[in-house]
């Protein structure tokens, strides 16, 4: 009996001695950076997203199609409400490349 007990025992005292292992390992997490947002700018853009209609589309249960002309469109709703304009987008993209 006390033969049979062995390999589990081992096999027990090595997965602890194992999972020990990776609890000492540290984790660098950068601090986060501060935001220039304000709260009323968070609440405005909250509320553009609503209006836009683009809540609706995402609350399904898939992930809506964002090349269809419904998505496009209230998307580009969306940026009118929050005051980004089809050329500043452009211009936004062009220099982060």
């Amino acid at each position: 009996m006390r033969i049979k007990l062995f390999p589990a025992c081992a096999a027990l005292a090595l997965s602890v001695l194992g999972s020990n292992a990776y609890a000492l390992e540290e984790t660098q997490v950068p601090p986060p950076k501060p935001s220039s947002l304000t709260r009323a700018d968070i609440t405005a853009d909250q509320d553009a997203w609503r209006k836009s209609g683009l809540a609706e589309l995402w609350r399904q249960e898939q992930t809506p199609d964002i090349h269809s002309r419904e998505y496009r469109q209230r998307h580009a709703m969306y940026l009118s409400l929050i005051g980004h304009s089809p050329e500043r987008r452009a211009a936004n993209n062009a220099a982060a490349n």
